[in-house]
């Protein structure tokens, strides 16, 4: 089987074969592209699991700081005012003040009959 290829079709086969080649230097670009992004998504993925491991680790470190946090709130409910503090300290400087008053009283009385048992 012989088949005749006149100069008309050469050509037309020359330009198809051109636009073949054409064709896969595309092909070809394309899957050199296709690799970069491939390798590049491949890194994505490992600094994503970074990252989930950064954010697991900084999760255990707020549930930690909000236990501090609860404590911490518990702690400052016991505490007093500085207005109660006072409060408090002038209370008892107040009954200080009225014992060392009883306790001049009977020093006095002391005195007093110390004075008379002597006379």
């Amino acid at each position: 089987l012989e088949v005749k290829v006149n100069a008309g079709d050469k050509s037309r086969i020359e330009k198809v074969e051109l636009r073949l080649n054409k064709i896969e230097l595309r092909l070809d670009k394309v899957e050199l592209r296709l690799k970069k992004i491939e390798k590049k998504l491949e890194e994505l993925e490992i600094r994503l699991e970074k990252l989930e491991i950064e954010v697991g680790r900084n999760t255990k470190s707020i549930d930690n700081l909000a236990e501090q946090v609860v404590e911490n709130t518990e702690v400052i409910k016991q505490m007093v005012t500085t207005e109660e503090f006072y409060e408090k300290t002038r209370e008892i400087l107040d009954g200080q003040d009225k014992a060392m008053t009883i306790l001049k009283r009977l020093d006095e009385e002391r005195i007093f009959a110390n004075t008379r048992l002597i006379d």
